[in-house]
């Protein structure tokens, strides 16, 4: 099990809240956040994974998994693209699973900066 299923049905948790018509406050803001907090985790992975307890991990992914699901279901509704939304967020996560360490770790900093960008209002 590589718990993409799990995410992914986060991802269509969040999608269906929205759908049902769950609106949280300031949700682009924590968007943003969620980019730039998932990118320095990658890129600080190999030390934060001997210190990070598994469960929050979990907590912490899951819930920005629950917030793009959200934002993204906002963005769909009434739209048929809800299956490939899902395929395009599996091919993400998969992309997660690069080989090497250090792309791993240059990924996650770019991403990061990107969570940085989004914050700045740039985008």
């Amino acid at each position: 099990m590589t718990g993409l299923d799990h995410l992914c049905a986060l991802l269509a948790v969040g999608a269906a809240c929205a759908g049902a018509g769950l609106v949280l406050p300031a949700l682009e803001t924590s968007i943003a956040a969620t980019v730039l907090l998932l990118g320095a985790l990658v890129a600080c992975a190999p030390g934060l994974q001997r210190r990070l307890p598994p469960q929050v991990a979990i907590v912490v992914v899951g819930g920005c998994a629950f917030l793009h699901g959200l934002a993204h279901g906002r963005e769909l509704a009434g739209m048929a693209s809800g299956a490939g939304f899902l395929v395009a967020s599996a091919l993400l996560m998969l992309a997660g699973a690069l080989p090497g360490e250090r792309v791993r770790r240059m990924a996650g900093a770019a991403i990061g900066a990107a969570g940085l960008y989004l914050l700045a209002g740039v985008a």
